[in-house]
């Protein structure tokens, strides 16, 4: 197999995950600057169930292994200005979820995460949603018509996309409180489900405010 035939293989083989998980494809190096839905399948299939398997929360959550590296540091803007980073949440479990207004499977999970970051915001946890590269007033409009208050920046560029190389919408990346990957999710979610919180409740027992792992 060439190089070539070898890259289109992988790509379609994630692609179609992606759709079947209920996601729109970004691709940067296949598509238009700006991102474009893939087609009605994606919609479509965003209540087809992740695929159930036994073993821990992680794997009936569908969440994919990630290797144990530092996340990326980054600084973006939020939604009213002010600067944010990444690092400024260490000590906390984060949800990076990377999303768009025009993501249908993007706009339906988006409640639940933010009931789950209510929930468990006081213990650690934390949501940071990352836009692409839409202006700052319809990222206020959206987040105020679905109500949500979880924190939020703007990826004007799409620098951080590239660097977290993220071709489908939505995706999220667990972080521990030590800011190291726990896990990716690609596609819609039910995070009001009983596997999202028992993932969540998992990651903040696994270290202390500081990241030290809790005595057990």
């Amino acid at each position: 197999m060439t190089r070539r035939a070898g890259f289109l293989s992988g790509t379609l083989g994630a692609t179609m995950a992606a759709v079947t998980a209920g996601a729109f494809l970004v691709w940067p190096e296949l598509a238009p600057r700006t991102p474009q839905p893939t087609s009605d399948l994606a919609a479509k299939s965003l209540l087809v169930p992740v695929a159930e398997s036994r073993g821990d929360p992680f794997r009936r959550f569908g969440v994919e292994p990630t290797g144990p590296q530092e996340a990326p540091n980054f600084s973006l803007p939020t939604p009213e200005g002010r600067g944010l980073r990444l690092s400024d949440l260490r000590g906390q479990v984060v949800a990076l979820n990377f999303w768009a207004t025009w993501c249908i499977p993007c706009r339906t999970e988006m409640p639940a995460m933010e009931r789950l970051y209510r929930r468990y915001q006081a213990q650690g946890f934390t949501v940071l949603g990352v836009n692409y590269q839409e202006p700052a007033k319809r990222v206020r409009a959206f987040m105020q018509e679905l109500k949500l208050t979880f924190p939020t920046v703007i990826d004007p560029l799409g620098e951080v996309y590239e660097a977290y190389r993220i071709f489908a919408l939505p995706t999220t990346y667990l972080i521990g409180r030590q800011g190291r990957f726990e896990g990716k999710i690609v596609g819609y979610r039910d995070w009001a489900g009983t596997e999202a919180e028992q993932v969540i409740k998992g990651l903040l027992e696994r270290g202390g405010p500081a990241g030290q792992v809790r005595g057990r």
